[in-house]
């Protein structure tokens, strides 16, 4: 078999494996209002995986400079909001380290894709009466004292929605 074919297939099992991580973590996050490390490190052994085999497929470090870079950034300006109270701990470990997975090629489709499922869990928050009654009454469930939402589940679907569209050659 070739190696590029090997390749491929390889990229193409990591993004089948995060799925059930990314998914193990939203269903986490919306009843616990937690992200733990636990179920992170296994995300974080996949996006490293994944850099190192995009590196391996286009012969070059740059996707590694390139998802390095991003997730720096990601990690930089979220822990602001950190510090200032407006997002958990989890929430920036896993969007630095979902900005690992889906690398520079899939991090525009992980911007629009978090901000369209943020606007859409904002706006059940703010409006659950737009959502039909048994949806409306597991969302209340799902908020806490201070009525904040569960960020976890808009970054997996948003990173979902990128690894989907980030195409075959990279994550």
């Amino acid at each position: 078999m070739q190696p590029e074919v090997l390749l491929a297939t390889a990229a193409l099992f990591l993004k089948a494996a995060a799925v059930p991580l990314l998914a193990r973590i939203a269903v986490t996050d919306f009843r616990q209002h937690k992200i733990y490390n636990a179920e992170l490190l296994p995300l974080l052994a996949l996006a490293l995986a994944a850099v190192i085999t995009e590196c391996m497929r286009v012969h070059s470090l740059a996707p590694a400079q390139g998802a390095a870079i991003i997730a720096a950034a990601v990690f930089v300006v979220l822990i602001g909001f950190w510090l200032a109270g407006k997002l958990g701990a989890g929430d920036v470990k896993l969007m630095t380290v979902v900005s690992l997975l889906v690398g520079s090629a899939g991090a525009l489709p992980l911007v629009v894709a978090l901000l369209v499922f943020s606007l859409a869990a904002f706006t059940a928050m703010k409006a659950p009466m737009l959502l039909p009654s048994r949806w409306s009454s597991v969302l209340a469930q799902a908020l806490d004292q201070a009525g904040r939402v569960p960020f976890g589940v808009p970054i997996s679907a948003a990173t979902l929605v990128a690894l989907l569209l980030s195409g075959s050659g990279g994550l």
